[in-house]
């Protein structure tokens, strides 16, 4: 359950706010003064305190124009959620290029097979027959 803040607690999390180097929203900012602090609170008490919310808004500008928005999660929840959306990312990644590896294959199999040559496959498109590629579908 969430409790009032004291002055205490809002120099804690005022003091926490300047060391911040990570990305920062306010669920990381709970999520912090929950593991780092042990202070339960909601985005809503955190906003109700000046000091807190002032503190905030300039630590988002720092942190932008630092361009360290995404360098590194404030809690092991953050990190754990960025690694698994990466590996699925990583996974995406890797059977798209599987495919693309197989379709050359293929394309290269049938190119030699109908006596294209290497110089011929890699020719560059004349100009004008740019805008043509995107009108195929293959």
């Amino acid at each position: 359950m969430a409790r009032h803040l004291n002055q205490d607690d809002v120099r804690k999390i005022v003091n926490m706010l300047h060391k911040w180097s990570y990305e920062l929203t306010w669920d990381l900012l709970v999520d912090s003064c929950k593991d780092q602090l042990d202070i339960a609170t909601t985005r809503q008490a955190l906003d109700r305190k000046q000091e807190i919310k002032e503190t905030y808004g300039l630590t988002k500008k720092r942190l932008k124009v630092k361009g360290q928005n995404y360098a590194r999660p404030n809690s092991i929840n953050v990190a754990h959620q960025r690694i698994e959306a990466l590996a699925s990312e990583l996974t995406a990644l890797r059977n798209a290029n599987n495919f693309f590896i197989e379709k050359f294959v293929r394309w290269e199999y049938n190119a030699l097979n109908r006596g294209i040559t290497l110089e011929e496959l890699e020719r560059p498109l004349p100009q004008q027959d740019h805008g043509n590629l995107r009108n195929i579908k293959g």
